[in-house]
């Protein structure tokens, strides 16, 4: 989603969230931050965060789906996303394989 006026980057990740998942989220740190220039000419500034759901329910997902990270490696995304995703997701393994 976009940030709106006024919104700092945290608030609108939680609206957003709020909005496509009907959750809260507890806002971890910013992991990475990339630019990405699409066909269309626009620029757009990608902010990437960890974040977790509280485990009091789950996610009602709506214009967008819910999987879990086993099934991330099958999903279709923008390469810059998937290759942030993928080396967090790598990171996280290693860690709690120690």
């Amino acid at each position: 989603g976009m940030i709106e006026y006024g919104e700092s980057p945290e608030e609108a990740l939680r609206r957003e969230i709020r909005e496509e998942l009907e959750r809260e989220i507890l806002l971890g740190m910013l992991i990475e931050a990339k630019t990405f220039i699409p066909e269309s000419g626009e620029h757009y500034l990608i902010l990437y965060y960890h974040c977790l759901l509280p485990s009091d329910g789950q996610p009602i997902p709506k214009d967008c789906i819910w999987v879990k990270l086993t099934q991330f490696d099958h999903l279709h995304c923008l390469e810059e996303i998937a290759e942030v995703a993928t080396e967090f997701l790598r990171l996280k393994r290693l860690e709690t394989s120690v």
